[in-house]
């Protein structure tokens, strides 16, 4: 195992979880988060908002790192 941030994305009204990527430094996914998190997307007559946070985690030796 080894030490990586993941960024979890949702959408709100209602909550809809939209995706997760994962990053070896936390100062990326804080980059990502920043530019992500509260941008207004319209879907007909909705107004939803994306959500997103940064989390440490472990993953296995093999995955994907950005």
């Amino acid at each position: 195992m080894k030490a990586a941030f993941i960024m979890m994305c949702f959408m709100t009204s209602p909550l809809q979880y939209s995706g997760d990527i994962k990053f070896s430094s936390v100062n990326n996914c804080m980059y990502f988060k920043n530019k992500l998190h509260g941008q207004v997307m319209r879907l007909g007559d909705q107004v939803r908002k994306y959500e997103c946070m940064c989390k440490a985690t472990l993953v296995n030796k093999g995955t994907r790192l950005f």
